[in-house]
C-alpha cells in the first residue's frame, strides 16, 4: 500500500470501539445492528475519502513539480531573450 498523505485521521479503531460498545449493550438487537451497520457505512466512507485525498495530494505534488519545471524553462527563456537583445 502506498503512503497515506491524506491528513485524514484513521477512524477504524474508534469505529471498532463504538461497535464493541454497541454489541455489549443489552437493547433490542435490531436497533443495535442498525447502529453497527451505520458505523460500517462511515468506515467505508472514510476509506473512500482517504483514497480520494491521497489521489488529490499526489496530483498536487505532480502539479507542483510541473510548475517548478515551467518556471525554470521560463527563466531560461528569459535569459536567452536578454542574451539575444544584448547582441542586437
Amino acid at each position: 500500500m502506498s503512503r497515506d498523505n491524506s491528513n485524514i485521521e484513521h477512524t477504524c479503531p474508534e469505529i471498532d470501539d463504538v461497535i464493541m460498545f454497541l454489541q455489549d449493550l443489552d437493547f433490542d438487537g435490531l436497533v443495535i445492528s442498525d447502529m453497527i451497520d451505520k458505523m460500517d457505512i462511515i468506515r467505508v466512507a472514510n476509506s473512500a475519502l482517504r483514497f480520494w485525498a491521497n489521489e488529490e495530494n499526489n496530483r498536487a505534488d505532480e502539479n507542483e513539480a510541473a510548475l517548478l519545471d515551467l518556471r525554470l524553462k521560463y527563466a531560461n527563456l528569459e535569459k536567452s531573450i536578454i542574451n539575444i537583445y544584448s547582441k542586437l
